[in-house]
């Protein structure tokens, strides 16, 4: 059995000194006052554009679907219909006829049973599984 060396010029015991950091000076940036004329300026080609593209959007799907044999409605008569559930959405005029936050409201309630049925069907699992010897 030999005992192998390592030569010294692969491996040193004292590595060089890494260079000295460089100093890097930031410049303070000046503060702007508020200037209404610039954040408008901002604003408006931030909201524009979008704004433009979508009421296009609806002037074209308006003048396509203004045919009585079209299968689309046109948005002026998505809007008519829709209003009555957008601005009262509490209303309740029977078991067919509820507003839009009613059914918002029932599918939560909905959501938040069947959480809860399934946080207790998965603890009381868990704590069988955590018990069991096989698992």
């Amino acid at each position: 059995m030999s005992i192998q060396t390592i030569e010294d010029s692969k491996v040193k015991a004292f590595p060089t000194p890494a260079k000295p950091a460089e100093v890097i000076a930031f410049t303070a940036k000046v503060r702007r006052r508020f200037d209404p004329a610039a954040i408008a300026g901002k604003l408006a080609s931030t909201l524009v554009p979008p704004a433009v593209v979508i009421a296009v959007m609806l002037v074209i799907w308006q003048i396509a679907c203004s045919s009585p044999n079209a299968s689309l409605p046109p948005p002026s008569q998505v809007w008519n219909e829709a209003y009555d559930l957008v601005a009262h959405p509490f209303f309740d005029y029977g078991p067919q006829d509820i507003g839009l936050a009613w059914r918002v409201l029932i599918s939560l309630q909905r959501v938040a049973i069947g959480f809860g049925l399934a946080a207790i069907v998965g603890v009381a699992l868990g704590a069988l599984v955590g018990q069991s010897i096989w698992a």
